[in-house]
C-alpha cells in the first residue's frame, strides 16, 4: 500500500500546479506527521528529472545559500557550486524542506516567484502557522500558492483499506437520501469506530491495514510518538514558562472530554436560556443546522426549536442512523459526514 495513495486531493491540485508554465512556489502547511514530505517527494520525483532537495532541518548550512543575498542567480549559483553541477532549470524542481527553520528561504520565495526563469518550487514545513507570525523578514505575501494538508478523513481512511467502492457508494446513498443494507450500514460503523480508534495519521493508519485491520496487532506506539514530539516542539516554540502552562492543558484534554457532559450548556448561562444547535453549514441551500448525535437516539428539542423559529429548507441530522429523509430532515450516519462538502458546489 502506497501512503500517497491516501491524498489523492493534494495528488490532483499539484498536478494542476505542474500544468501551469510558471507556477507561483507552492507552500504545503500542515502538522507534523500528516505526510508533507513524503507527498511532495513522491510527487518530484514522479515528475520531474531533477531535483535539488535541501532540507534546512538535517542540514542547517544550507541556509548560507539564503543568508548573504536573496538575489535569485547569486542561490542558483551557489546551489550549483555546492552539488557541482549546473542546473537545467526546465528540467528541475527545487524541494525547500522543513523551510521553517530559514527565513531567509521563505523570503526568497518573493524573488523566485517574479524571475523571469521558470523555477519550479515546492516547499513544506511543519508549525509554519506559527513560525510566520514570528517572522522579522518579510513574508511573500501574494507570491505563494498555499495548500493545507490535514491528518486524513474517514473517505481518505477507506482509500487507505483498498475500500474505494464503499467510500464511493456512501456518496451515492448520501445524495440519494437511500438506506444502506443493514449489514453494509454495519460494517461501515464498524470501520468508522476503528478510524476513531485509529486516528488520521498516515503512519497509524497504515500499520492498521498492515496488521489486517485489527487494533490488538496494531502500533500504538507510533501514535505514542507523534504525541511525545508534538510536546517537545511546544517548548521549542513557546518558550519554558508557557510550554508548561500548554503541556498541562494538552495532557488534561482527555479527561476533560471523558467527563459525562462535554457540552457548553446555556442554560447554566441564564435561566431558561438559547437552545443551542451543534453546526450551522452555510450551503447552497442556505443555512442548513446540523445536529449531531452519537447514538441511535435522536430526539432532539434545539433542533425542532430552530426549525420553527428559521425555517431552513431542510435539517441534518449525523448519528448512527442509517441514511435517510423524513420529516424534512437529512439522515446523515456519521461514517458519512465527509459528504457535506459536496451540499456546497
Amino acid at each position: 500500500m502506497n501512503i500517497f495513495n491516501m491524498k489523492r486531493r493534494i495528488e490532483i491540485r499539484l498536478q494542476e500546479w505542474n500544468r501551469q508554465r510558471k507556477p507561483l512556489p507552492l507552500m504545503l502547511i500542515g502538522a507534523k506527521q500528516t505526510g508533507k514530505t513524503y507527498i511532495l517527494d513522491y510527487f518530484c520525483r514522479k515528475n520531474f528529472d531533477n531535483i535539488v532537495h535541501l532540507n534546512f532541518f538535517e542540514n542547517a548550512d544550507f541556509a548560507t545559500f539564503f543568508r548573504d543575498s536573496l538575489n535569485v542567480q547569486t542561490i542558483l549559483a551557489n546551489i550549483e557550486l555546492y552539488f557541482g553541477k549546473k542546473i537545467d532549470v526546465e528540467k528541475t524542481i527545487f524541494f525547500f524542506d522543513e523551510i521553517q527553520e530559514c527565513e531567509a528561504a521563505i523570503a526568497s520565495l518573493k524573488f523566485f516567484a517574479e524571475d523571469p526563469v521558470p523555477f519550479k518550487i515546492v516547499t513544506a514545513g511543519s508549525l509554519l502557522g506559527v513560525k510566520l507570525k514570528r517572522m522579522k523578514m518579510p513574508f511573500p505575501v501574494g507570491k505563494l500558492q498555499i495548500e493545507y494538508l490535514y491528518p486524513m478523513d474517514f473517505e481518505e481512511f477507506l482509500w487507505a483499506l483498498d475500500e474505494d467502492l464503499l467510500a464511493d457508494t456512501i456518496k451515492e446513498h448520501f445524495i440519494s437520501n437511500s438506506a444502506f443494507p443493514e449489514i453494509i450500514h454495519k460494517k461501515t460503523l464498524h470501520l468508522y469506530r476503528n478510524y476513531l480508534c485509529i486516528g488520521g495519521m498516515p503512519a497509524s493508519i497504515k500499520n492498521f491495514a498492515e496488521n489486517q485491520r485489527d487494533l490488538l496487532r496494531t502500533d500504538l506506539h507510533i501514535k505514542d510518538n507523534i504525541f511525545t514530539g508534538y510536546l517537545s516542539d511546544m517548548t521549542k516554540y513557546a518558550g519554558t514558562v508557557d510550554s508548561i502552562k500548554i503541556h498541562q492543558v494538552y495532557r488534561t484534554m482527555p479527561a476533560q472530554l471523558a467527563k459525562p457532559q462535554t457540552k457548553f450548556m446555556y442554560k447554566t448561562v441564564e435561566k431558561g436560556g438559547n437552545a443551542e444547535i451543534d453546526y450551522v453549514a452555510n450551503l447552497t441551500d442556505g443555512l442548513i443546522p446540523i445536529e449531531v448525535k452519537s447514538s441511535r437516539n435522536v430526539n432532539s428539542k434545539s433542533l425542532s426549536s430552530y426549525v420553527e423559529k428559521y425555517k431552513p429548507q431542510y435539517s441534518i441530522r449525523v448519528s448512527q442512523k442509517n441514511f435517510g429523509f423524513e420529516n424534512n430532515i437529512k439522515s446523515t450516519p456519521l461514517y458519512a459526514t465527509f459528504c457535506i462538502k459536496m451540499l456546497n458546489s
